[in-house]
């Protein structure tokens, strides 16, 4: 029986009418189907293989993964008690403690604000930081566009050893939520026969463990800003959320031109896309489309920000979506590359300095990170990505070099809340204890503007030639209404020329 999740395969001895697990025998990464050959040994294919991100040209992409098919001959029951071992080892890590405060409850955050953006490696932003494990070489979207990005990293902390859960945001997107995928993303996130729910719209991608903030001790406030959520339309008259098709969304330009103009409250807006979870959903915050400025979600969150600061009454955990990052390669009609990422930069640097700024910063965290790496070099691997961590008990002008993922910063929130773990995955994750610090600093933040303007357009084809027409006429035929589904590739090569020059080889291990 194959055991995907364990990378092993369960070993089944009959007893009587049913059958008795002896043990396991390792494999490569999630077998998911087996067969016996005419010698009796076993055939496993494994989906993942051995996990291998540099694919022949030397590139570090997280989309180079490769599947194997392996040959395990009949099993003695020697080799099932040292295979069970091995696996059951495999499958429980030990990690040396990273130092830091062990006891995160201790430190008194009542308010983590976990912001999720689209498809950066580290070393596209971070590259040129000067400090920590770095390749400015590789580094499309430095300091010009992406200030607060490097202001926060310095004034925090660098972490240059942190790594996505998944590959793409089919799985990247679930990793987050629950700390965990369905075997169904793990078997079809190649092609998602069913629909791209990175969304999670389709049940089959919900995990029956369920989101990581259920099952805590006490009650937990929960309130979700474009994650997990489908397109709609506030209607001010009505206090609701009416249902659009992605067919009804506006241009780009037509919503930039509406925020300027202060008239985008009834042109944007969500609801949920797992029902059990619109209480939660804020539905005028704006969907998860690279149509619409970051600008606006950033609006949007500090517009209900204010209401709240007001009042006093704020969430436990605000999960919110920032993903203009995405970009829409050189797009005739789009802004160019860099004016997303900018706009991108700007909208996280003016929620963090409300946030700085609030009664509630003295007890608040904010986390940032990618929900993957797909769209990017990187010189260390495929999955490395951004990550922030801010708040006054954030040790300060820092480089941490522990080795933490999604799942690590997911384990981190459940020990401020005291959530208990709900998979293994999650339960053997590495807190980020290093991070933090006792000494609270509760200096505020100020938002930087970036030098590269947010509105400067992708110029027309007509405009166009060589290499660049050709960029531009790949990007007109990408599908951006769906996140990812871009052909991955292409798209790199289209970025990486935009920011680095046409005439600059595409990066090579070598």
């Amino acid at each position: 029986m194959a055991c995907g999740g364990n990378n092993a395969i369960a070993v089944l001895h009959p007893a009587g009418k049913t059958w008795k697990v002896e043990g396991a025998v390792p494999t490569a990464w999630f077998p998911s189907a087996l067969a016996l050959d005419g010698e009796g040994a076993l055939r496993v294919l494994n989906i993942k293989g051995v996990g291998n991100t540099a694919n022949n040209r030397g590139t570090f992409n997280s989309r180079q993964y490769e599947g194997s098919l392996e040959r395990i001959p009949a099993v003695t029951p020697i080799q099932v008690a040292a295979g069970t071992r091995e696996v059951k080892a495999a499958n429980s890590p030990v990690y040396e403690p990273a130092g830091g405060v062990a006891n995160l409850s201790s430190l008194g955050i009542q308010h983590v604000f976990l912001i999720i953006k689209e498809n950066r490696t580290y070393d596209q932003v971070l590259g040129d930081i000067g400090k920590g494990n770095s390749d400015p070489k590789l580094c499309m979207y430095g300091r010009d566009v992406t200030p607060n990005h490097h202001a926060l990293a310095e004034k925090y902390v660098v972490l240059d050893n942190f790594y996505t859960g998944g590959a793409i945001s089919f799985d990247g997107h679930q990793w987050l939520m629950q700390a965990f995928v369905s075997d169904y993303v793990e078997r079809a996130f190649a092609a998602s026969p069913r629909g791209y729910a990175y969304n999670m719209a389709d049940s089959m991608v919900v995990a029956p463990t369920g989101f990581f903030w259920q099952g805590g001790t006490r009650p937990l406030g929960v309130r979700l800003y474009g994650e997990i959520q489908l397109g709609a339309r506030w209607n001010p008259d009505t206090q609701s959320a009416a249902d659009i098709n992605e067919n009804q969304e506006l241009t780009w330009s037509q919503y930039w031109q509406a925020y300027k103009e202060n008239r985008w409250q009834r042109m944007v807006g969500s609801r949920a896309a797992v029902p059990a979870l619109q209480p939660y959903s804020s539905r005028r915050y704006p969907n998860s489309t690279l149509s619409i400025p970051d600008q606006i979600r950033a609006e949007e969150f500090l517009r209900e920000f204010a209401e709240r600061e007001k009042s006093g009454d704020f969430p436990n955990l605000s999960l919110i979506s920032l993903n203009q990052d995405h970009t829409n390669g050189t797009r005739p009609g789009s802004p160019t590359p860099k004016a997303m990422v900018a706009d991108d930069d700007l909208a996280l640097g003016r929620i963090v300095e409300a946030i700085s700024k609030s009664r509630i910063w003295s007890k608040s965290l904010i986390l940032v990170t990618e929900d993957d790496a797909q769209d990017g070099v990187d010189h260390v691997d495929g999955h490395r990505t951004l990550a922030l961590a801010i708040g006054p008990l954030i040790r300060r002008n820092a480089v941490d070099s522990n080795n933490y993922n999604h799942t690590s910063l997911i384990r981190t929130i459940q020990e401020i809340f005291r959530i208990p773990p709900r998979t293994r995955f999650v339960k053997a994750a590495r807190p980020m204890t290093s991070i933090f610090t006792a000494q609270a600093n509760p200096e505020p933040y100020e938002c930087l503007t970036p030098r590269q303007a947010i509105d400067e357009m992708n110029p027309p084809l007509r405009a166009l030639s060589g290499r660049r027409l050709w960029a531009a006429r790949e990007s007109l035929a990408m599908n951006f209404k769906d996140i990812d589904d871009a052909p991955q590739d292409t798209l790199n090569r289209v970025l990486w020329w935009d920011a680095k020059g046409y005439d600059t080889p595409f990066p090579r291990r070598k």
